[in-house]
């Protein structure tokens, strides 16, 4: 390595990563894999819930690495990635998961992850996903595009329209029934089903969830 890109190294701020796994040799087997990459460190890493919650109190990570399955000794049995936020809200996600079709993918897209990787996964995907999410995209495996695509279609049905899309965009952005009407030249009551109609599409249950799914699925 020549100096100028050693000197370059010691000049790049790390992505400061908590890594948080049930299983033991998956989660020391991801520390030594993602700890060789000079642009990371991994400054905690945790098995639990409760253990997240004070690492990420005291540490502030940059990014959480995580499964998604509910951990042991939570309140209500929640998700790990759910009681981490608690503690910092804004805190990126990325999940690494073993169900690349079922129940685990449509809680990532509930709670808004922005990556997603299926044990599968070899090492470069899980380093240039780590590096986008941390730059403030998204990444999302290959592998599952066709998954969440069928995610945003629901049950057989068409996916969004332009129009709920243009719907979609102003419910990101805070917008009421009211305004929605307004703006589309439309009553509140048109607006109001056609609301319910892209809440039913996304298979979620209100507007936050429905706004975190489209950007994780690429709607917006």
């Amino acid at each position: 390595m020549w100096r100028g890109q050693r000197d370059l190294n010691f000049m790049i701020k790390p992505v400061r990563i908590l890594i948080v796994i049930r299983q033991p040799i998956i989660r020391h087997g991801l520390t030594a894999i993602v700890e060789a990459q000079p642009d990371f460190h991994v400054v905690a890493t945790a098995a639990n819930c409760a253990h997240c919650c004070q690492q990420v109190s005291a540490i502030e990570p940059d990014i959480i690495l995580c499964d998604i399955e509910p951990y042991k000794n939570c309140p209500a049995n929640g998700a790990g990635i759910d009681v981490c936020r608690a503690a910092q809200p804004d805190l990126p996600a990325i999940v690494i998961h073993d169900d690349a079709q079922g129940q685990g993918i449509k809680d990532a897209t509930r709670l808004g992850v922005q990556g997603y990787l299926t044990m599968d996964a070899e090492p470069k995907d899980l380093f240039q996903a780590i590096r986008v999410v941390a730059s403030g995209g998204r990444y999302v495996d290959e592998n599952l595009h066709s998954v969440l695509l069928d995610l945003a279609k629901g049950k057989g049905e068409n996916i969004l329209s332009e129009r709920e899309r243009l719907i979609l965009k102003l419910l990101s952005e805070g917008h009421s029934n009211q305004n929605i009407a307004d703006t589309l030249l439309v009553s509140k009551g048109t607006a109001k089903h056609a609301v319910s109609a892209i809440l039913g599409k996304l298979n979620v249950s209100n507007r936050t969830e429905a706004v975190s799914r489209a950007v994780f699925l690429g709607l917006l």
